[in-house]
């Protein structure tokens, strides 16, 4: 059992006056006024504002419940940005060590020793509030109705609450919540707000409007477009920013996408009729985590973009070694073996004869490129790919061929 240190209500004139040299700590208020780096409720708006921050369009705040004593604190996430740093520092008031943390982390189990560690979160487009967990936490039920039980006493905006749940499991959890628990999936979150910014940014390009009812299969895009997509795609080719109509989640593969690109992405109903008089011009495109800006650009601003654009890089794949045919554990590989075994198992070996004690890499070993080269060749599948790397081209812009992953003008075995 890990030492706590309950922080009574009548320590808080002790806290205050500073008499404790384990009092919480201080910082400027409005006004010049001090408070303390945590709370045990918030009452007001500027109560949750106080202990919050604005991340993604989400204002939000956390806290700890000790399951035992029933008391809650809510913590300045900008002081302590994760719950384990606070316990350690005001309720255990001791050093994190690597036994204390797996200790702790029971926590995120079903079988909670001490505390329930939640968010809440102000989700500010759709003027929502929630309280959630940490995807991985096994919560029960009566976890979170003991939460719930607590927050109505202390948290001013109680009536707007709704459990989120931030996984399959605690979907499946959730349903078994009593009815007084209100619940609010991820899915309708998102979907309830008109507006998202699922990355933030600015561009500068010609706007493209997608028409309803497109095959997507037989569209093709470019670098320097600013698309308007009525519904959700699977893929896409990379472009300057993109617009969706139709609702999809962070995790979608065009967002990720975006976001690998760094390019401005956002979810938007209505972008379709709302700009189709911009449709074929050069606009400038910016969106924050709030809004956004979807106008025509001026002839300054298209040259002062073009100007910095960086000039595409040009990825350079070495030759296959087809001379190598031994099969080698893989320690006995390095990153100048890629020709040879490929990158993947090349990367792989490095890691694993570097031996790092938080990396775990189970034994394997590495199989030549000769023998993959060698199949191709028995079965005269090198013609077949290169014709269907040809078939699938969306672009001549140094992309990939749509849903192969396959570099265009790599060299192809068995050829």
């Amino acid at each position: 059992m890990m030492k706590r240190v309950l922080l009574p209500a009548s320590a808080l004139m002790v806290c205050m006056m500073g008499v404790s040299p384990g009092a919480a700590a201080a910082e400027p208020g409005q006004g010049g006024a001090s408070r303390r780096s945590y709370t045990y409720s918030l009452k007001t708006p500027q109560d949750f504002n106080d202990y919050s921050k604005e991340v993604a369009g989400e204002r939000f705040t956390k806290f700890v419940l000790d399951v035992r004593s029933k008391r809650i604190y809510f913590f300045d996430v900008k002081i302590y940005p994760v719950h384990k740093l606070f316990v350690f520092s005001k309720i255990y008031r001791e050093k994190l060590t690597r036994e204390r943390r797996r200790e702790f982390n029971k926590n995120y189990g079903k079988d909670k020793p001490e505390f329930v560690l939640g968010y809440i979160v102000h989700h500010i487009v759709p003027d929502l509030w929630t309280m959630s967990l940490w995807e991985g936490d096994k919560a029960t039920p009566a976890h979170i109705v003991m939460a719930f039980k607590r927050l109505k006493r202390t948290f001013g905006n109680f009536k707007k609450l709704k459990f989120r749940p931030d996984s399959t499991a605690q979907e499946r959890m959730a349903r078994k919540l009593p009815k007084h628990v209100p619940v609010i999936t991820n899915d309708k979150v998102y979907k309830a707000s008109p507006y998202t910014a699922f990355n933030p940014g600015r561009a500068i390009g010609r706007l493209r409007v997608i028409a309803a009812g497109k095959s997507f299969d037989d569209l093709s895009f470019s670098r320097d477009e600013i698309v308007i997509l009525p519904d959700v795609l699977s893929d896409i080719t990379p472009v300057g920013g993109i617009i969706s109509e139709k609702f999809s989640t962070p995790l979608a593969h065009v967002n990720l996408r975006a976001k690998a690109w760094n390019i401005p992405n956002v979810g938007l109903v209505g972008a379709g009729l709302r700009y189709r008089a911009l449709a074929g011009a050069m606009v400038l495109f910016e969106a924050t985590h709030r809004d956004h800006t979807l106008r025509a650009a001026t002839p300054a601003e298209v040259e002062a973009w073009k100007s910095q654009r960086k000039p595409d890089k040009k990825v350079m794949i070495p030759r296959a070694d087809l001379t190598v045919r031994a099969l080698r554990r893989l320690e006995e590989i390095s990153h100048f073996d890629a020709p040879s075994y490929g990158a993947k198992a090349a990367n792989l070996g490095v890691v694993a004869s570097t031996r790092l004690k938080a990396v775990s890499v189970p034994a394997g070993f590495g199989i030549p490129v000769a023998y993959y080269d060698d199949h191709m060749k028995r079965h005269r599948l090198g013609l077949a790919a290169r014709r269907l790397i040809r078939g699938r081209v969306l672009s001549n812009q140094g992309t990939r061929s749509r849903g192969h992953g396959v570099p265009i003008g790599a060299p192809q075995p068995g050829a």
